[in-house]
Protein backbone atom coordinates (compact mmCIF):
# COMPACT_ATOMS: atom_id res chain seq x y z
CA UNK A 1 0.00 0.00 0.00
CA UNK A 2 2.90 2.62 1.06
CA UNK A 3 4.39 2.52 -2.40
CA UNK A 4 0.82 2.42 -3.96
CA UNK A 5 1.03 5.92 -2.53
CA UNK A 6 4.32 6.67 -3.05
CA UNK A 7 3.66 6.27 -7.08
CA UNK A 8 0.79 8.04 -6.92
CA UNK A 9 0.87 12.25 -8.27
CA UNK A 10 1.28 14.46 -5.49
CA UNK A 11 -2.18 16.11 -4.74
CA UNK A 12 -2.71 19.93 -6.17
CA UNK A 13 -4.17 22.20 -3.39
CA UNK A 14 -5.05 25.36 -5.11
CA UNK A 15 -4.43 29.14 -3.56
CA UNK A 16 -6.55 30.63 -1.50
CA UNK A 17 -8.20 33.66 -2.72
CA UNK A 18 -7.13 36.47 -1.17
CA UNK A 19 -11.02 37.33 0.58
CA UNK A 20 -10.47 34.20 2.30
CA UNK A 21 -7.25 34.84 4.23
CA UNK A 22 -8.13 34.92 7.43
CA UNK A 23 -5.03 35.95 9.14
CA UNK A 24 -4.79 38.68 6.72
CA UNK A 25 -3.78 42.03 8.73
CA UNK A 26 -5.86 44.83 8.53
CA UNK A 27 -5.01 47.95 6.79
CA UNK A 28 -2.96 50.16 9.18
CA UNK A 29 -3.95 54.16 9.45
CA UNK A 30 -0.92 56.40 8.20
CA UNK A 31 1.05 58.09 10.81
CA UNK A 32 0.15 61.34 11.69
CA UNK A 33 3.50 63.18 12.78
CA UNK A 34 4.46 64.47 16.40
CA UNK A 35 4.48 67.99 15.64
CA UNK A 36 1.07 67.98 14.03
CA UNK A 37 -1.29 69.71 16.13
CA UNK A 38 -3.78 67.51 18.09
CA UNK A 39 -1.94 64.81 16.98
CA UNK A 40 -3.05 63.17 20.49
CA UNK A 41 -6.37 63.61 19.61
CA UNK A 42 -6.23 62.60 15.80
CA UNK A 43 -4.06 59.44 16.92
CA UNK A 44 -6.98 58.62 19.93
CA UNK A 45 -9.59 59.50 17.22
CA UNK A 46 -8.70 57.04 14.71
CA UNK A 47 -8.05 54.32 17.44
CA UNK A 48 -11.51 54.43 18.38
CA UNK A 49 -12.77 54.89 14.44
CA UNK A 50 -10.84 51.72 13.53
CA UNK A 51 -12.50 49.88 16.85
CA UNK A 52 -15.62 50.55 15.82
CA UNK A 53 -15.26 49.78 12.25
CA UNK A 54 -13.89 46.54 13.69
CA UNK A 55 -17.42 45.93 16.23
CA UNK A 56 -19.23 46.87 12.86
CA UNK A 57 -17.87 44.11 10.92
CA UNK A 58 -17.67 41.38 13.33
CA UNK A 59 -21.31 41.92 13.90
CA UNK A 60 -21.91 41.65 9.73
CA UNK A 61 -19.65 39.02 9.41
CA UNK A 62 -20.80 36.54 11.88
CA UNK A 63 -25.06 36.97 11.76
CA UNK A 64 -26.61 35.39 14.64
CA UNK A 65 -29.96 33.48 13.53
CA UNK A 66 -32.44 33.51 16.40
CA UNK A 67 -34.29 30.03 17.15
CA UNK A 68 -37.90 31.44 17.36
CA UNK A 69 -38.84 27.25 16.14
CA UNK A 70 -41.85 26.21 18.96
CA UNK A 71 -40.89 24.20 22.04
CA UNK A 72 -42.44 21.02 22.66
CA UNK A 73 -45.79 21.49 24.37
CA UNK A 74 -45.28 20.66 28.26
CA UNK A 75 -41.32 21.43 28.40
CA UNK A 76 -39.62 24.41 30.02
CA UNK A 77 -36.34 25.82 28.97
CA UNK A 78 -33.66 25.23 31.54
CA UNK A 79 -33.08 29.41 31.35
CA UNK A 80 -34.73 32.14 30.60
CA UNK A 81 -31.53 33.05 28.55
CA UNK A 82 -32.26 31.52 25.45
CA UNK A 83 -35.57 32.95 25.20
CA UNK A 84 -35.67 34.39 21.42
CA UNK A 85 -37.40 37.54 22.53
CA UNK A 86 -33.85 38.22 24.93
CA UNK A 87 -31.41 37.37 21.93
CA UNK A 88 -33.64 40.31 19.92
CA UNK A 89 -33.48 42.76 23.01
CA UNK A 90 -29.87 42.14 23.10
CA UNK A 91 -29.30 42.47 19.22
CA UNK A 92 -31.46 45.56 18.96
CA UNK A 93 -29.57 46.81 22.17
CA UNK A 94 -26.53 46.27 20.25
CA UNK A 95 -27.33 48.06 17.22
CA UNK A 96 -28.56 50.76 19.49
CA UNK A 97 -24.98 51.14 21.37
CA UNK A 98 -22.94 51.21 18.09
CA UNK A 99 -25.06 54.17 17.00
CA UNK A 100 -24.57 56.34 19.85
CA UNK A 101 -20.77 55.54 19.62
CA UNK A 102 -20.67 56.63 16.11
CA UNK A 103 -22.62 59.52 16.71
CA UNK A 104 -20.08 60.27 19.76
CA UNK A 105 -17.30 59.92 17.45
CA UNK A 106 -18.55 62.24 14.66
CA UNK A 107 -19.22 64.58 17.43
CA UNK A 108 -15.79 64.24 18.52
CA UNK A 109 -13.73 64.48 15.31
CA UNK A 110 -15.87 67.57 14.71
CA UNK A 111 -14.68 68.84 17.64
CA UNK A 112 -11.22 68.08 16.73
CA UNK A 113 -11.56 69.64 13.60
CA UNK A 114 -12.96 73.16 14.80
CA UNK A 115 -9.85 72.77 17.21
CA UNK A 116 -7.24 73.02 14.66
CA UNK A 117 -8.86 75.68 12.14
CA UNK A 118 -7.96 78.91 13.27
CA UNK A 119 -10.14 81.17 15.46
CA UNK A 120 -12.60 77.32 15.28
CA UNK A 121 -13.48 77.12 18.73
CA UNK A 122 -14.06 79.37 22.15
CA UNK A 123 -13.19 76.51 25.52
CA UNK A 124 -15.71 77.09 28.19
CA UNK A 125 -15.18 74.85 31.20
CA UNK A 126 -17.75 72.45 30.40
CA UNK A 127 -18.23 72.07 26.46
CA UNK A 128 -16.34 73.53 22.99
CA UNK A 129 -18.32 76.01 21.02
CA UNK A 130 -17.76 77.39 17.88
CA UNK A 131 -16.43 81.12 17.28
CA UNK A 132 -19.25 83.52 16.02
CA UNK A 133 -16.92 83.72 12.75
CA UNK A 134 -16.69 80.08 12.41
CA UNK A 135 -20.36 79.32 12.61
CA UNK A 136 -20.62 81.98 10.20
CA UNK A 137 -18.09 80.67 7.56
CA UNK A 138 -19.62 76.59 8.35
CA UNK A 139 -23.33 77.93 7.57
CA UNK A 140 -22.33 79.76 4.55
CA UNK A 141 -20.58 76.39 3.43
CA UNK A 142 -23.36 74.81 3.90
CA UNK A 143 -25.93 76.19 1.42
CA UNK A 144 -28.61 77.08 3.76
CA UNK A 145 -28.28 80.94 3.22
CA UNK A 146 -30.70 82.51 0.61
CA UNK A 147 -30.46 85.48 -1.55
CA UNK A 148 -32.48 88.36 -0.06
CA UNK A 149 -31.27 91.55 -1.58
CA UNK A 150 -28.49 92.89 -4.04
CA UNK A 151 -27.00 95.64 -3.34
CA UNK A 152 -24.48 98.15 -5.77
CA UNK A 153 -21.90 100.73 -3.89
CA UNK A 154 -20.63 102.79 -6.44
CA UNK A 155 -16.65 102.76 -5.38
CA UNK A 156 -13.89 104.45 -7.51
CA UNK A 157 -11.07 102.08 -9.37
CA UNK A 158 -13.50 99.24 -8.74
CA UNK A 159 -15.03 97.89 -12.12
CA UNK A 160 -17.77 95.95 -11.08
CA UNK A 161 -16.60 92.94 -8.94
CA UNK A 162 -19.62 91.22 -7.10
CA UNK A 163 -18.70 90.57 -3.18
CA UNK A 164 -21.03 87.88 -1.22
CA UNK A 165 -21.88 89.13 1.96
CA UNK A 166 -23.74 87.20 4.45
CA UNK A 167 -25.55 88.88 6.78
CA UNK A 168 -28.25 88.35 9.72
CA UNK A 169 -31.52 90.02 8.97
CA UNK A 170 -30.80 92.90 11.65
CA UNK A 171 -27.60 93.35 9.51
CA UNK A 172 -29.41 93.69 6.61
CA UNK A 173 -32.01 96.15 8.31
CA UNK A 174 -28.93 98.50 9.35
CA UNK A 175 -27.21 98.26 6.04
CA UNK A 176 -30.66 99.63 4.85
CA UNK A 177 -30.83 102.24 7.01
CA UNK A 178 -27.51 103.88 6.42
CA UNK A 179 -28.21 104.05 2.77
CA UNK A 180 -31.68 105.54 3.51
Amino acid sequence: MKEKMAKLPPLRVPKRAPWMNRHKEPDKPREIPDGFPGAADLKNLVKQTVELQNEVNNLCSHPRVVDITKRKPGLEPASQSVDPIKELIARTTLLTLLEKKMQELQANITTVQAANRPGGQVRADFSTFPTPQFAKMLHEKSGDSMLVAKICIPVKGCHGERVPIHVTSDQLQKIHLLFT
